[in-house]
């Protein structure tokens, strides 16, 4: 058997814990176990970008949200891109990668991403299109092009059996 990857924060001397379980059959989701007791893991997104003047340097996850409609406007955090914010342009959707998997029930979004920016947070401001520190989680962003990507539903990570810390949780 094949030992499981082990993830780190950027600093590579902050180990994270190893992927507890992984599901790329009509999803596209990885789970790490926070196995490190020095590692604090906070519901916060960070801007480590901070291009507009209207994004904050922070972002508190307050709760979660299952997207019922396209128009809606949502934001993605991506390690390369950092954040972008576009339109769901279709719900429940299938998406297919370049080695021919297929998602299932994905989310269809219009905003910038680039490889590298999976597994980022996708998030909807919690006063809906008004800009906050405060936002509720939506999925987890799985790629696309630079101007049309897709994401796993929140919803999903709960069919899983896992929970989201927020905010009002501590």
């Amino acid at each position: 058997m094949t030992p499981s990857p082990m993830f780190y924060l950027i600093n590579k001397n902050y180990l994270i814990g190893p992927m507890e379980d992984y599901v790329f059959e009509q999803n596209d989701l990885g789970f790490i176990s926070k196995e490190a007791e020095k590692i604090m893991l906070k519901p916060i997104l960070r801007n480590k970008h901070h291009m507009e003047s209207t994004q904050y340097l922070l972002y508190f996850i307050v709760d979660s949200l299952d997207i019922t409609s396209c128009g809606i406007h949502v934001c993605k955090s991506g390690y390369v891109t950092g954040f972008t914010c576009g339109e769901v342009l279709a719900i429940s959707t299938a998406y297919k990668f370049d080695s021919r998997k297929i998602v299932d029930n994905a989310i269809t979004v219009h905003l910038t991403g680039n490889a590298g920016d999976s597994g980022g947070s996708l998030y909807r401001y919690h006063d809906g299109d008004n800009p906050s520190l405060f936002v509720d989680a939506v999925g987890l962003y799985i790629g696309g092009t630079s101007s049309v990507g897709a994401a796993e539903p929140i919803y999903k990570i709960y069919d899983f059996g896992y929970d989201l810390v927020t905010t009002l949780d501590l």
